[in-house]
């Protein structure tokens, strides 16, 4: 029994088309093939999958005022899809002026952002000196004196979480 179905499973691992180690690659390439044929494509596909998914869209309506107004689907679907393209160009219309004015504003207000005349660089600037009279303080306070280490000490009370600092925060504090 064993040997039939060792030879059986043989046998059929020989007739396999693709070896079990290939398969994967072999199905990643033909993914890519799939891809790649859609975007040779598209000019030809995009204008059918956007008449579908419109179709689909815009069914229920079409049936709607077929079966209660009794308009023609024919009708009723010239009039939803003019509906449609008139929303469609009148929100492009809308977008489109604010869009065209910033980026006709756009270079300008990068110029002056790079160049730094603005109200920002300056606030940024007055930071960074601040900083730096900082640092030379700090400096000229660690020079004068002796740093003191500060020995930590902490008692546990049972029952209550512990707030002791860790060994390694212990050692960040005496520096």
């Amino acid at each position: 029994m064993d040997e039939q179905e060792s030879s059986r499973s043989s046998q059929e691992a020989e007739n396999r088309l693709i070896p079990a180690d290939l398969s994967m690659p072999i199905y990643g390439l033909f993914v890519l093939g799939i891809l790649y044929t859609l975007y040779v494509a598209h000019q030809i596909i995009l204008p059918i999958v956007i008449g579908v998914l419109t179709s689909l869209l815009l069914a229920p309506v079409v049936k709607k005022l077929y079966l209660k107004w009794r308009i023609p689907r024919m009708v009723s679907s010239l009039v939803l899809v003019s509906t449609v393209l008139a929303i469609l160009v009148g929100v492009g219309m809308a977008v489109a002026t604010p869009a065209l004015e910033w980026a006709q504003k756009a270079p300008e207000g990068l110029s002056r952002l790079l160049v730094g005349d603005n109200e920002i660089m300056q606030q940024i600037d007055k930071v960074n000196r601040s900083a730096q009279q900082v640092e030379k303080s700090v400096k000229k306070l660690s020079e004068g004196k002796r740093q003191s280490r500060i020995p930590l000490s902490c008692r546990q009370i049972p029952g209550v979480a512990s707030s002791c600092p860790r060994p390694g925060m212990a050692s960040l504090a005496s520096r």
